[in-house]
């Protein structure tokens, strides 16, 4: 790795929490007022490499415009994040066109001591608010970040202005499962879903309303408008809800990601669980669509009485890219084997499952 392949975080810079998912937590960055000293790590080797100039060149703060920070949870799945951005760059990246992806940059950490302190910041905002007050989704307490050396600039897909209007959500599995029985009347993530809510009834606990994956890439009017609603969660119709059906109607990224779902894994994990390309599958079986709306498609723009304006929500055009695209680590396959089993052998798939435990089937394939 060389100098060229990556940029430092400056001492001084401020982060605030933004989102976090199971193996990552995201923040809105704000650097120093004034241009920071260039960084120089007096030691170095091929694992702590040196610093890059880009601090101290004209333009230096133009890599960090429209960029949040994302750092590595302290968990045992992940991979430390130099490597996990190798392996995306050479297994993920080439399979999509820049446009298509959240752009990523390594980014090193190490002189703003930024790890520790924000540590600190969750630590005490945890301690402080146990609460409904505390900034972190209650499942997520409790997990803290790695001390690793590099963390990711990440493209930034939150609302552009107050006007303009944002969305993301997991495609999942945009096809069936190869392994899933011919007389399937569930896909693989309805399935799933099933017996996840199947398990939360019997503890008496909330249970989950998902669309089905299937839906995104249906060409019925009526159905593209119920998993609009789905998305949104909302039953009544709005400026966004047109965009999203007609992104939903016109896009090609669904229709890219479901084929690669099916070339890089024709087989599925209980036929060649060993397979390279398997992890790529589920990796991007696993990822998240962000869209972002733009401001005069979102609730600035006011309607005229008779409605004639809302054609001009719909032509306009939508940013959408995929992200969540780190590449999955091969001590996943046997919980993949593990659950593909069980759905298979409880009758998930099929509809057949236990009668204490039967759900709903409205999974596209039960229709």
């Amino acid at each position: 790795m060389t100098p060229e392949d990556f940029v430092i975080l400056p001492a001084g810079t401020a982060a605030k929490y933004l989102a976090e998912g199971a193996a990552n937590i995201v923040f809105r960055i704000s650097l120093p007022p004034s241009t920071p000293e260039e960084t120089i790590v007096e030691t170095y080797d091929d694992v702590t490499p040196p610093p890059s100039e880009i601090d101290s060149t004209p333009g230096w703060h133009k890599v960090f415009e429209n960029k949040l920070l994302r750092l590595r949870k302290d968990i045992s799945t992940t991979f430390p994040v130099r490597k996990s951005h190798e392996n995306w760059k050479k297994y993920i990246l080439p399979l999509f066109s820049p446009s298509e992806v959240v752009e990523q940059t390594l980014i090193f950490l190490r002189p703003s001591n930024i790890i520790a302190n924000l540590n600190d910041d969750l630590h005490a905002n945890e301690t402080a608010n146990s609460g409904q007050d505390c900034v972190r989704p209650a499942r997520r307490r409790g997990v803290f970040l790695a001390d690793d050396e590099f963390g990711l600039l990440i493209t930034d897909m939150t609302a552009s202005s107050p006007c303009s209007g944002t969305l993301e959500f997991k495609p999942k599995w945009l096809l069936q499962s190869p392994t899933a029985p011919q007389d399937a009347v569930r896909c693989r993530t309805c399935a799933r879903i099933a017996r996840l809510n199947a398990t939360n009834a019997r503890k008496h606990q909330p249970t989950y309303s998902a669309f089905c994956p299937l839906d995104l890439l249906s060409k019925d009017p009526k159905t593209l408008d119920k998993v609009t609603r789905q998305l949104l969660r909302s039953s009544t119709s709005s400026k966004q809800a047109l965009q999203v059906t007609k992104w939903l109607r016109t896009n090609t990224l669904l229709p890219k990601l479901r084929d690669l779902q099916a070339e890089l894994d024709p087989k599925g994990v209980l036929e060649d669980p060993e397979d390279d390309k398997l992890r790529i599958a589920m990796t991007l079986r696993d990822c998240t669509v962000y869209l972002r709306f733009p401001p005069k498609a979102s609730s600035c723009g006011k309607q005229s009485s008779n409605g004639n304006n809302i054609e001009k929500y719909e032509n306009l055009e939508v940013e959408a890219r995929l992200g969540d695209l780190d590449l999955k680590s091969s001590a996943k396959v046997s919980y993949w084997i593990f659950m593909e089993r069980g759905l298979i052998d409880e009758g998930w798939y099929t509809g057949t499952e236990k009668e204490e435990d039967k759900q709903p089937l409205t999974c596209a394939l039960s229709k």
